[in-house]
């Protein structure tokens, strides 16, 4: 086989692979920013598809520790292996100043409740819903 054949079909192999594997990657997940401030939630109502993975950016710009307790939802989602251990209990704890990531796809649509797992804090308003259509 000539050399130049060779090298062409080495090449169309290498870009068939090429385009297999960047076909193969799945889409980056749609972020959520949710901000956990004293006695709120922004936004207080987050709107999800079923199927669709989405990563939940929690940050808290307070001085206080906050937190996002959904149990009902977390138990309907399927977390992305990195991001289970940051869900225990059907909440997520966001230290003063700082961020937590999760990535999920809702698996069952429903209208589920969050709120802080503080009493007081959501007694003060910090509650909402996550809304899975």
């Amino acid at each position: 086989m000539p050399l130049v054949r060779r090298t062409l079909l080495a090449t169309a192999a290498l870009s068939a692979l090429s385009l297999a594997s960047a076909t193969a990657q799945t889409a980056a997940p749609t972020v959520i920013n949710v901000e956990l401030s004293d006695y709120r939630f922004e936004p207080k109502v987050i709107s999800l598809t079923q199927g669709q993975t989405y990563r939940l950016h929690l940050t808290n710009p307070s001085s206080k520790l906050h937190g996002l307790e959904a149990k009902e939802f977390f138990e309907t989602v399927a977390l992305a292996s990195w991001s289970a251990s940051r869900v225990s209990k059907g909440g997520i704890a966001v230290w003063p100043g700082q961020w937590v990531d999760v990535d999920l796809t809702p698996q069952t649509p429903g209208d589920y409740a969050m709120h802080s797992p503080y009493p007081m804090n959501e007694l003060l308003g910090m509650k909402g819903h996550i809304v899975v259509h």
